[in-house]
């Protein structure tokens, strides 16, 4: 069981890695905060 979330976690880490400077890329090219990227779902 130990070795499972190991490999959960392991998958995680290099998708966020993989995502994390995607989305700064993006940010970056449009110009725009990287918290205002995101879309709002509350209107």
């Amino acid at each position: 069981p130990c070795s499972r979330l190991v490999h959960v976690w392991s998958g995680f880490g290099t998708l966020a890695y993989l995502v994390r400077p995607y989305q700064l890329v993006r940010a970056r090219r449009l110009n725009v905060p990287a918290h205002q990227t995101l879309p709002h779902r509350g209107r």
